[in-house]
């Protein structure tokens, strides 16, 4: 019970609450409450397993204020993140909420006069916030950002892509070119590291490197040996799983190349990259579809995307085939069929039918061609960049729609199976 005051005649006046809702106020509010603050606590137990890395940019002692800086962290499998910032009046730096623990080295760099200079890895503990981090900006002793020995370089890299079924054959051919003394593990340097995508395997066929000194990883292929001033040619063959429509390949580099050049076999594989398309070639009455990559620098990546086409690229055979299931549908299964989508139409909602799935295979195929034929004219100079890279990003975004769909049909049927 309440007692207040009347607003006009200053009487009190008595209010009584209902004696369920007093007596079991506190549970409810408890039951309001609780998942907001286990929501609370959890972020609060996320942040506090973030960390931070602060420091100075100085030059001749002085700090260099505003000036651009990057952050970069080098995964598992030396894939590359950036994060930029600026330093500010001082020429101090603050890098917050990153990721800690063992997956990921960070380094602090600067572009400054036209060189690249980095600090000290660093990897954060979880909750570590680690200060002090400098980076001095000198003229006479530069800190390059990348990795591996300066003389080594590589001239040309080719990979020869090829559809097996399954899976793809890729075979990379690599001329290295070394302008300095020796370099290896055992004298000090880094070993050669030859990055390959993730989920690669039976690796076979090493030419042109010594066997006892190659080391295989997850992440690629390692050479322990000195290589000596002069050209290398290093020759390997590999597989990757292709067990889904679409599949994406990085070439990932751990030194700068001249000249990548990429051969998809053209017969089985459809594939777009953001390396520069070069029109097609014939390798043993083969044709491939030629990609191109000029000066590229290391610790940078390209993407290959390749989708697997229907098993037929003729549109009077799809049209054949899709009579042949019409007529069969009609004449055996109909009845069947009709009273299965009711079923699916109750329980699920509206299934595709085996027609709309015919329609977004043609589409897809559609598209697929309209992908090649732009390239064609991008090649032959007939059309300028800014209408291709328009065109293909909305080729690219209605592909991926059509893939996701027939994805998501191909699930449903088998859940239905």
């Amino acid at each position: 019970m309440r007692v207040v005051c009347g607003p006009l005649t200053g009487q009190q006046h008595r209010v009584v609450m209902p004696f369920h809702l007093t007596k079991y106020t506190p549970v409810w509010v408890g039951l309001l409450w609780g998942p907001c603050l286990v929501g609370l606590l959890s972020v609060s137990a996320l942040a506090e397993g973030r960390g931070s890395i602060s420091g100075v940019i100085l030059r001749a002692g002085q700090g260099i204020a505003e000036h651009r800086i990057m952050l970069v962290c080098l995964g598992p499998n030396r894939e590359v993140q950036r994060t930029p910032g600026q330093t500010d009046a001082q020429g101090q730096f603050l890098f917050d909420n990153l990721e800690t623990g063992e997956l990921c080295e960070y380094v602090v760099g600067i572009l400054y006069a036209g060189q690249l200079y980095q600090s000290e890895p660093v990897r954060l503990a979880p909750g570590q916030h680690r200060t002090g981090v400098a980076v001095e900006v000198s003229a006479a002793s530069p800190q390059p950002v990348e990795e591996g020995a300066p003389h080594l370089r590589i001239a040309n890299h080719l990979m020869l892509i090829a559809f097996r079924g399954d899976h793809l054959e890729i075979r990379e051919v690599v001329r290295l070119l070394s302008h300095g003394a020796a370099s290896s593990a055992g004298s000090g340097g880094p070993p050669l590291h030859l990055l390959l995508p993730q989920g690669y395997y039976n690796l076979t066929d090493v030419q042109g490197l010594t066997p006892e000194h190659v080391r295989l990883h997850t992440t690629g292929l390692y050479y322990t040996a000195p290589l000596h001033p002069g050209e290398h040619r290093v020759i390997y063959t590999y597989s990757l799983p292709f067990r889904h429509d679409v599949i994406t390949i990085l070439a990932q580099r751990t030194l700068p190349t001249a000249t990548l050049d990429v051969l998809v076999e053209d017969e089985h594989l459809v594939a777009t990259s953001d390396l520069q398309p070069n029109g097609r070639v014939a390798i043993e009455s083969r044709p491939f579809f030629h990609f191109r990559g000029i000066d590229l620098a290391a610790h940078t990546r390209s993407w290959l995307q390749l989708i697997r086409p229907t098993k037929s690229l003729s549109l009077i055979g799809i049209g054949a085939y899709s009579l042949t299931i019409c007529i069969a549908l009609f004449g055996i299964g109909l009845p069947l069929y009709g009273a299965w989508c009711r079923r699916g139409q109750q329980e699920r909602g509206v299934l595709i039918t085996p027609e709309q799935l015919q329609a977004l295979y043609a589409e897809r195929l559609d598209v697929l061609q309209a992908i090649v034929r732009l390239d064609n004219q991008r090649a032959a100079g007939t059309i300028e960049e800014g209408m291709y890279q328009q065109q293909r990003q909305g080729y690219k975004k209605r592909l991926l729609a059509l893939v996701s769909q027939l994805q998501q049909a191909q699930q449903e049927k088998q859940r239905t199976n």
